[in-house]
C-alpha cells in the first residue's frame, strides 16, 4: 500500500517522527480489517517499538511491547518469536538484564539460534552469572557449527571472546580462560587488554616464563601500547622466576 511505502521512506531517511505517525496508521487499519491479531498486526507493532527506540521513547517501547507478549505467551514462539526479541532488546536498553534474559531464553528453549544464544549470554553476564553465561556462550559455539544452521557467515567478534574469558575467569578455570583471550587475540593481537588478561592467566596457571615470553615479544611492537594491568601482571611473573 502508499503508507507501506511511505512508512519504509520515512525510516529510509530517518524521519522517525512521521514515520511513527505512519506505522500507527497502518496498525489501525490492520485492527480495523481483522477481528483478532495477526503476523501483520504484530510485525507493525514491533516496527512501532523499534521506531519508538530510535526516538529513545524505550519506556514506551516497553509498555507496547509487554502487553502484546502477554497476549502471545502460550503461543507458537516460531510464528512471533520477534516479539520477545524486541522487548529482551528494550528491556537491554534500559539495564533490566533479568527481564532481558527472560526473554530471550523463551526463544532459544524453542529454538536454538546462535544469535539468541548470545543474547542469553550477555544478558547472564551483565547479572554477574557467569556459570549460566559460560553455558549460553558454548550453546552459542556449539550452534553455529551445525550444518543445518541458517545463520551464514556469523562470526564471534574479539568482544565475546574478551568477555567469554572473563566468566572463566571469574569461576578460576583460568585454562579455558586463556583459550578464550587467545582467541580475542587472533582478531585484535594488540589490545592491550586482551595481552594482559593473557599474562594473567598464564601466571595463574604458573607459566611465568611462557608470560614474560610472551610480554617481552609483545613489548617489541611499536604499535602496541601496554596499559598498568600489563606491567602489573608482567612483574607479578618476573618476581616469581627472580
Amino acid at each position: 500500500t502508499n503508507l507501506s511505502l511511505l512508512l519504509d521512506l520515512y525510516s529510509q531517511v530517518k524521519y522517525y517522527n512521521s514515520a511513527l505517525e505512519t506505522c500507527e496508521k497502518l496498525i489501525e487499519l490492520e485492527i480495523a480489517e481483522t477481528t483478532s491479531p495477526n503476523p501483520n498486526y504484530l510485525t507493525l507493532i514491533c516496527e512501532k517499538a523499534q521506531l519508538l527506540q530510535k526516538l529513545n521513547r524505550i519506556s514506551e517501547a516497553v509498555t507496547l511491547l509487554d502487553k502484546v507478549s502477554k497476549d502471545y505467551w502460550d503461543t507458537d514462539i516460531n510464528e512471533y518469536y520477534y516479539i520477545w526479541e524486541e522487548l529482551g532488546g528494550c528491556y537491554y536498553q534500559l539495564n533490566q538484564y533479568e527481564k532481558a534474559l527472560n526473554c530471550y531464553g523463551k526463544i532459544v528453549a524453542w529454538f536454538l539460534f546462535t544469535k539468541y544464544a548470545l543474547n542469553c549470554f550477555y544478558s547472564a553476564l551483565k547479572l554477574n552469572r557467569y556459570q549460566e553465561a559460560i553455558f549460553f556462550g558454548e550453546a552459542a559455539l556449539e550452534t553455529e557449527k551445525l550444518e543445518f544452521s541458517l545463520e551464514e557467515d556469523f562470526t564471534f567478534n574479539a568482544d565475546f571472546w574478551y568477555n567469554f574469558g572473563l566468566c572463566y575467569c571469574e569461576l578460576n578455570q583460568y585454562k579455558q580462560a586463556l583459550n578464550s583471550f587467545n582467541e580475542a587475540l587472533k582478531l585484535e593481537p594488540e589490545n592491550s587488554i586482551y595481552v594482559a588478561n593473557k599474562i594473567e592467566c598464564l601466571g595463574k596457571l604458573t607459566r611465568h616464563q611462557e608470560a614474560i615470553s610472551f610480554g617481552e615479544t609483545i613489548l617489541k611492537q611499536k604499535s602496541f601500547t601496554p596499559n598498568a594491568h600489563f606491567w602489573g601482571q608482567l612483574g607479578l611473573s618476573y618476581g616469581y622466576l627472580y
